[in-house]
């Protein structure tokens, strides 16, 4: 076998081992609502006629909401007026998308489309969640002085809103019939980050039973979950 055959059969092992002994951590983000915002917490607020939802927990950072209807008229929320913007880019929540789903029964298939609305209306006293496909931060930040392979302490750093490296805010055009519809604004920005472990992020317990016992199946729990935070996975 040729020399150079054997060396890159020997690197291809080394990548192989190298790959399998990396350890996973989470570089966690902690959000906080601009100064200016005047919001009942930071990730709900309600005018009467509707109360507003946030949960950015999860990776990269969910971006969607959900609106409660508290009147008992007919709430509409105009997608195609409402933007949500990503240190300092502007996105439209409404792309006209189509989605396609497939449904199979024994030999047999249907397929539905769904086409995007750009008016989506809500019932009285019923809630509607808008999910949207964008992300608030795609990779990690790489900190000066912050190690990316903490042990069992966390390392990381606090901003301020002026230096802070993600911001984001929503404008969303909703109201009530027959009011004329408003513009309701919400900002947020990234005060923290901080890199953890995986033994620090997760922790493996037993679901409730019937009884209110931890008698049932394991699943893995996340230490740091909160609406007002979201997390980054990565390898080292």
């Amino acid at each position: 076998m040729k020399r150079s055959t054997i060396l890159l059969m020997a690197a291809a092992v080394a990548l192989l081992f190298a790959s399998c002994s990396q350890k996973t951590y989470y570089q966690m983000y902690q959000t906080r609502q601009a100064p200016q915002q005047s919001m009942q917490a930071v990730t709900t607020a309600s005018n009467g006629d509707y109360t507003v939802v946030f949960n950015f927990f999860a990776p990269n950072g969910n971006t969607g909401f959900t609106v409660t209807n508290n009147s008992d008229r007919v709430l509409s929320i105009l997608l195609d007026q409402s933007f949500l913007v990503i240190n300092g880019q502007s996105h439209a929540f409404f792309q006209n998308r189509v989605w396609e789903t497939t449904e199979r029964f024994r030999t047999t298939s249907t397929k539905t489309q769904y086409v995007e609305m750009p008016v989506i209306t809500i019932a009285p006293h019923a809630s509607y969640t808008v999910e949207c496909p964008l992300h608030l931060q795609e990779e990690m930040i790489a900190i000066c002085g912050i190690k990316d392979n903490p042990g069992r302490k966390t390392s990381g750093t606090t901003f301020t809103v002026e230096n802070s490296p993600v911001k984001f805010s929503y404008y969303i055009t909703m109201g009530v019939a027959p009011n004329a519809t408003e513009l309701y604004e919400a900002s947020f920005y990234v005060d923290e980050i901080v890199n953890v472990n995986e033994s620090t992020m997760i922790v493996t317990k037993h679901l409730l039973d019937e009884c209110g016992k931890e008698n049932g199946p394991k699943v893995n729990s996340f230490t740091l979950e909160g609406a007002d935070r979201f997390y980054i996975p990565y390898a080292r």
